[in-house]
Parts: C-alpha cells; structure tokens; sequence
C-alpha cells in the first residue's frame, strides 16, 4: 500500500510551488525524502548553501523554544 502524503493546512500546499518556484508534487516529494531517509541521510544536507542551512537550524531552535513556552 502507498503512503498517503498530505498537508494539514490547505493553504500550505498552495504556497508550496510559490516558495519553491517549481510545481509541487506532495507525493513525489514525499517520496524522495522517504527513500532519502532510508538510505540513512539528512534533508538538511538537501540545502545549498550555509545560510540556508543556518536558517533551517535556527528555525528548529525557535520551534523548540516554542514547544517549551
């Protein structure tokens, strides 16, 4: 059985082929990163560039001191 991919805001899988300027396939995108995963990597290293990557560390910071709120 396949993986049911999805958003639970609408409104995010709209946004999504704005923010990534390309056509947006949950499934497809879901997919890549599950094999990703699998073969024992990290999305983070999907990032280009070092700002990129500052910025995805800082976001999880702040999601975690919102957690802790």
């Amino acid at each position: 059985m396949a993986p049911e991919w999805y958003f639970t805001s609408t409104e995010l899988e709209n946004y999504m082929p704005i923010a990534t300027r390309k056509k947006w396939d949950t499934g497809e995108v879901g997919m890549k990163l599950e094999v990703f995963a699998i073969a024992g990597c990290d999305p983070v290293n999907l990032l280009r560039t070092s700002k990129q990557k500052a910025d995805w560390m800082k976001s999880l910071c702040l999601s975690q001191i919102e957690l802790e709120k």
